[in-house]
């Protein structure tokens, strides 16, 4: 019976990082004149964009759907977004379609899931 408990362990831990993939960042033209330090806090996902003024869009966070599993990509996505300063994500379309397991119009999953990093002003 350990044994058995042992493979099934081993067996999700590979699971896990097949799945695992990590998320690209992509700057916007703000970012690449101001470099932000790494956020060490919970990146929010927020529903919407804050309203004009209290945020600073710094690029686009995106993540191959044919390397992460829909339970995980949001937190390559948050982690990748963290290292470059953003407090908050926007999830796009394409995101939300993959996280729950919805089709495009064409009928096919997203290739990708996208989502704004932003730093949301208090």
């Amino acid at each position: 019976m350990k044994t058995f408990a042992i493979a099934a362990l081993t067996a999700t831990l590979l699971a896990t990082q097949a799945f695992a993939a990590d998320a690209q960042f992509f700057p916007s033209t703000y970012t690449t004149y101001k470099k932000h330090g790494p956020y060490s806090g919970d990146v929010q996902v927020l529903d919407t964009v804050p309203p004009v003024g209290k945020y600073i869009e710094i690029g686009l966070v995106r993540v191959s759907t044919d390397k992460a599993s829909s339970y995980d990509f949001i937190d390559s996505l948050k982690k990748t977004a963290a290292m470059h300063g953003a407090n908050a994500l926007v999830l796009e379309d394409d995101a939300r379609l993959f996280s729950e397991n919805a089709l495009t119009e064409r009928g096919t999953k997203p290739i990708n899931a996208t989502a704004t990093a932003v730093i949301k002003q208090q």
